[in-house]
């Protein structure tokens, strides 16, 4: 521990907590009287980060850098969020309404005065401001402009997207994506010029300009898994509680137990008064960007330079499901995956073991309670790392001080028993579809063969156009470059003929264990649970593999200036991820960066549509009544009520019920499936007897055949 001296300058501890105790009471004013701004702006900050540095400050985790600080504050608060608005819940039916104004503004209010109270008590006798707030700066002989030009980047974003939604103009967008390789090249060419703080800043204004610029696009969640959890949503902030659903729509069940979307959203909607949508679309984007930050700090543990630190962590950032998966169409996973890289933080950080075990609990709780999927691949990891590290002891013979071992028994048996009780007992569902995930695999396994991976299309791709021909192999060469760098850490390994790897490199090797195979095998895996998740959530710990692996590279075919092909393949990935790519060639494939082409008609909601499909879910009469689409106009409806919505087929011999076709289909003579089209005249032998009862460029016929 630092030591703390005093200071007549320093701020006291009664000082200090009086001074959060009124700006929570100026934020109570702003949101109680409701005004405009300061209550969305206010609001979210303030019960986004106070009750986390109060934490901290009861934690007396004075020792710490500033930036790790936040990511832990952050994370403790939201899931504070989560857990104050399930213990609320809980006292349904006693509070009729529990997820109601008044129960979730007292109840943090509570919570927030509490945890002052124990913090004040805490360290009434030794408190120092300037040791909480140690951020620090060293600008002597160094730039600080470059650091503040990122700032540039998320303004350019938000205006940039404002354009394209309202002018359908895209250059401001074009002008940010080319620009951020050139300032990743430039912070890498400045070196000792600027100072180190420079790179974490910069990462988290990079990370939140892409989310922003997805998340922002259009007034609506995309055509995909967001619209049944927006559904979830709206519906338990309806009822003012939550509950989770057994439903025939086994995602409605499956993501009803993510408190992540249900919980957690409905707090931030009735404390913010946000409108729904941009509940998701922006507060969640934002959150989406700490993760890139708390990557940064994770990997210190293997990589001492700054800027492969920085270029790691832009790496991270520059997938295809960071960029436009989680802040666009996976809402829960912002929040899992931002736990789980606490996780890996905590498990790599020198705490004390008392303050590991306390601060290790909050965000396994918090993990599971968010998304059962990336706690499987969790608990996955941690089962592996266990019997690794075993095997290192028991087999080869390691002495017992040399383990690399941070996780006991306690901590896998802590995982387990809220896997079983959470999704085993509470929602049966997700705990299905993890056994039917590892069952596909099993089958799999026994039918592998080379002509079934020709057959697939996938492995052997036959790419369209040049855009998909270079987006795949720029990814293939990313993947490659991951595994140069596993197998270097290896080799030195072997050549020092050393076993004490550290804890960093161990669930390295485990993530690229799991992750080598799912390469081949994730094909198989659609429907279950997409490779693409499964990747990004383990860059947390093989991203630094990329930048080892070109520096192996760079070494072997002895480039001069080594930085020369790290910040090229990295700026191709990011080129690749953001689709610029596609529109270097002329194909408007980004549906952020154009209002046509393959993402936008699949992906991309219009507001009739949207209009068209509220008004059948309004004026829909018949329990047992259909509402007929393509993928994009069933996901639209999913919205309002997924359990009825449905993907029309040319093979249904009749229907009953309502068929929706949307504007698009309309003006393009297609319907979309996701991975296909189908010319909509092979779908109109469904309307001829047929009642047209909605026209708005979108068309809604009534069947009773």
């Amino acid at each position: 521990m630092i030591k703390k001296t005093k200071n007549p300058r320093d701020m006291g501890i009664k000082m200090y907590v009086s001074l959060l105790i009124l700006l929570l009471i100026l934020t109570d004013l702003a949101i109680i009287l409701d005004i405009f701004l300061l209550r969305q702006i206010f609001g979210f900050l303030y019960f986004t980060i106070v009750p986390g540095l109060l934490i901290l400050q009861i934690l007396n985790l004075y020792e710490l850098e500033f930036s790790k600080k936040i990511i832990l504050a952050v994370g403790l608060s939201i899931s504070s969020l989560m857990f104050v608005g399930l213990a609320l819940n809980c006292l349904y039916p006693l509070i009729k309404k529990p997820l109601s104004f008044y129960p979730i503004l007292i109840s943090l209010n509570i919570f927030v005065i509490v945890l002052a109270i124990l913090a004040y008590w805490r360290n009434k006798n030794d408190f120092n401001l300037n040791y909480l707030f140690n951020y620090k700066i060293d600008t002597k002989d160094r730039y600080i402009s470059p650091m503040l030009f990122s700032f540039l980047f998320p303004f350019l974003s938000i205006f940039g997207t404002y354009l394209m939604n309202t002018e359908g103009n895209n250059i401001i967008l074009l002008t940010m994506l080319f620009f951020i390789p050139i300032y990743v090249a430039l912070l890498i060419y400045l070196k000792d010029k600027i100072p180190e703080a420079t790179y974490p800043v910069a990462i988290w204004m990079i990370g939140l300009s892409v989310a922003l610029m997805y998340g922002l696009r259009s007034n609506y969640v995309s055509l995909s898994d967001g619209c049944i959890e927006y559904y979830l949503f709206q519906l338990t902030l309806k009822l003012s509680y939550w509950k989770p659903l057994l439903s025939s729509v086994s995602a409605v069940s499956n993501y009803s137990v993510c408190l992540s979307i249900t919980i957690l959203a409905v707090i931030y909607r009735i404390i913010c008064n946000l409108q729904s949508y941009y509940v998701f679309k922006l507060y969640y984007n934002i959150i989406l960007s700490i993760t890139p930050l708390v990557a940064y700090i994770i990997f210190s543990r293997i990589l001492t330079d700054p800027r492969d630190k920085f270029i790691a962590a832009f790496f991270f950032i520059s997938q295809y499901p960071y960029i436009s998966m989680m802040g666009w169409i996976i809402f829960r996973q912002i929040i899992a995956i931002l736990f789980f890289s606490l996780v890996i933080f905590i498990v790599l950080e020198n705490l004390s073991k008392p303050i590991e075990k306390i601060l290790l609990t909050i965000f396994i709780f918090a993990m599971v309670f968010s998304h059962y999927s990336t706690t499987y691949m969790f608990f996955i990891i941690l089962i592996l790392y266990f019997v690794l590290d075993l095997c290192l002891v028991k087999i080869m013979h390691v002495a017992e001080e040399c383990k690399v071992y941070k996780v006991d028994t306690t901590t896998i048996l802590l995982v387990f028993i809220l896997i079983f009780f959470w999704y085993g007992l509470l929602s049966v569902a997700p705990y299905k579809s993890f056994i039917d995930v590892l069952g596909t695999v099993v089958s799999r396994l026994t039918e592998m063969s080379v002509e079934t991976f020709k057959a697939s299309g996938e492995v052997f791709l036959g790419a369209e156009n040049m855009g998909y021909a270079i987006t795949k192999y720029i990814y293939d060469l990313s993947f490659l470059f991951i595994t140069v760098g596993v197998l270097t850490i290896v080799f030195e390994v072997i050549r020092k003929k050393s076993l004490a790897i550290n804890t960093f490199k161990l669930l390295a090797f485990i993530s690229f264990g799991i992750l080598a195979p799912l390469t081949v095998l994730g094909l198989f895996l659609k429907g279950k649970y997409g490779y693409d998740r499964v990747y990004q959530q383990l860059l947390i710990l093989l991203s630094p593999m990329f930048v080892i692996g070109v520096r192996s590279v760079s070494g072997c075919i002895k480039i001069n200036r080594r930085n020369i092909l790290l910040v090229v393949m990295v700026a191709l990935q990011f080129f690749a991820s953001t689709y610029i790519i596609f529109q270097i060639f002329g194909v408007h494939h980004s549906e952020v960066l154009n209002n046509n082409g393959i993402r936008y008609n699949v992906y991309y909601i219009k507001k009739i549509d949207n209009i068209c499909a509220k008004w059948i879910h309004d004026h829909y009469w018949g329990t047992y009544t259909k509402i007929w689409s393509d993928s994009s106009g069933k996901n639209i409806y999913s919205q309002f009520d997924p359990e009825h919505a449905r993907i029309l087929s040319t093979k249904l011999k009749s229907i009953r019920g309502y068929i929706f076709f949307r504007s698009t289909s309309i003006s393009s003579g297609y319907m979309y499936f996701f991975n296909r089209k189908g010319n909509i005249n092979l779908y109109t032998k469904y309307i001829l007897k047929a009642d047209r009862i909605y026209d708005n460029g979108a068309i809604v016929y009534y069947s009773n055949y």
